[in-house]
């Protein structure tokens, strides 16, 4: 990686830091150019604008996670180990770019429309891979769901939630969080015979 790949992922980074710490439009070029160690005449080498910068964090974050799901989706599994890989996976982006996460989730508004539709679709890109996991695992009779599509908000809401207390520096590690998420999940998503679920 050259020089300029490495610089470009240090600004990335503190953009995705001072944008969740102090929100996108109270966060100045000025603030990120200094972040960084460069005067704002060498920044703008680098990046245009802010709305540019912004869209590179949101949009690095997304297709990290896409990437990072087309293996579990390939691979012949047992849905519930698909779907415990998914998880991991999930964490293990979340928890490598947790800044990005949070700027992802709470300042799509503030990118322009055309922006926000290309976010949105690689967004529904990445949730229509987990959905169509949990289909696969009921059209298997292993998942026993009433909406695909409703399993994978409650999934998704669960692997998203820990951006805002996970730390690398804690107790569990991104597969052993996953892990413990998964074997909770899989108690309510799994069929069971008519007799147990009574």
């Amino acid at each position: 990686m050259g020089n300029a790949a490495v610089r470009e992922g240090e600004i990335l980074a503190v953009a995705a830091r001072l944008f969740r710490e102090k929100g996108y439009h109270a966060t100045s070029m000025q603030d990120l150019a200094e972040a960084v160690g460069m005067n704002r005449g060498s920044f703008y080498y680098y990046i245009r604008t802010k709305e540019d910068l912004l869209y590179r964090v949101m949009r690095d974050a997304m297709c990290a996670f896409i990437d990072a799901l087309a293996p579990v989706l390939a691979a012949p599994l047992d849905p519930r180990d698909k779907l415990r890989r998914a998880m991991v996976t999930h964490l293990q982006v979340l928890s490598a770019r947790t800044d990005a996460v949070a700027v992802l989730l709470h300042e799509l508004k503030s990118l322009s429309p055309e922006r926000q539709r290309d976010i949105v679709a690689l967004r529904d890109q990445y949730e229509g891979g987990i959905r169509r996991l949990l289909a696969e695992g009921a059209e298997a009779g292993v998942f026993a769901l009433e909406s695909p599509k409703l399993a994978g908000f409650v999934v998704l809401a669960v692997m998203n939630w820990p951006y805002h207390w996970y730390r690398d520096t804690g107790e569990k590690r991104p597969d052993e969080l996953a892990e413990a998420f998964a074997n909770i999940l899989l108690r309510g998503l799994e069929a069971r015979g008519r007799e147990e679920r009574a």
